[in-house]
């Protein structure tokens, strides 16, 4: 993240509002067996750690009061550790997690993976974890031609299936992979399609109905769907994003 954006930073690959109170997302690739999240953050969004398999051990330091439903959704392996009496040994119990009083060990050291690399002229990024850019209906076919590293790429989409088919459209929500010769995952990013909450590849009434729904508090984008409702890169989804996705609509 620049340090001139104004509404995010980032911190080993980690992704903060930009006064580092809110942690909004760790890289599902990150290869890390354990994080420390910095003092001072205070919330910890749903769906941050979503699948971070790599992830055994997480400190959660005092300062956390809130963590949201589903943040660590899928990390399977994971152990929290921190202050005894603290929110997050609250937080650990109510969700069946195993916690440990104290900080967690250092990380093992790892060694260097390949990185998912968008070609120049794409107009991609990847960065904490997710891969931006992307325009709707993108195919399969487009999205894999336009990494430097396509031979060794694997799409999913949202509900873990491994899309073959070059003209399937890539939307919000699918994940390309990294593998090894042996078929491992060794890094992972999910797609951002702006405007696309639905994960179709399209934006469209559906995803203004999605943004209409969250505001209302009838449904919740988190994870990358809230990341692709924020129309105006503001760390936020209210009316303004709504009336950016209708004026895209019009063109």
């Amino acid at each position: 993240v620049s340090e001139d954006n104004a509404y995010y930073c980032g911190d080993a690959g980690v992704l903060f509002d930009k006064n580092k109170e809110t942690l909004i997302y760790y890289p599902q690739g990150k290869s890390d067996d354990s994080y420390i999240i910095p003092d001072g953050v205070t919330h910890i969004k749903g769906w941050a750690f979503e699948s971070c398999g790599y992830l055994t051990k997480l400190t959660v330091p005092s300062s956390v009061t809130n963590i949201e439903e589903y943040a660590f959704i899928w990390c399977d392996n994971l152990t929290i550790y921190g202050s005894s009496g603290s929110y997050a040994e609250t937080y650990a119990k109510e969700n069946e997690i195993p916690f440990v009083a104290g900080k967690a060990p250092e990380n093992t050291p790892s060694v260097s993976v390949p990185a998912i690399t968008p070609k120049p002229e794409s107009g991609y990024a990847v960065e904490n974890g997710v891969l931006s850019g992307v325009d709707e209906k993108t195919s399969l076919e487009a999205l894999v031609s336009n990494l430097e590293n396509g031979e060794s790429i694997v799409i999913t989409n949202a509900d873990g299936e491994t899309i073959t088919d070059e003209s399937t459209l890539i939307g919000t929500g699918y994940t390309v992979s990294i593998i090894d010769a042996e078929g491992n995952i060794i890094e992972s990013a999910a797609v951002v399609v702006l405007g696309d909450m639905n994960g179709d590849a399209n934006a469209n009434s559906r995803d203004i109905a999605a943004l209409q729904k969250h505001l209302l508090g009838s449904t919740v984008l988190n994870g990358v769907y809230f990341t692709a409702g924020d129309m105006n890169i503001d760390a936020a989804v209210n009316s303004r994003d709504i009336a950016a996705l209708q004026k895209k609509l019009i063109g």
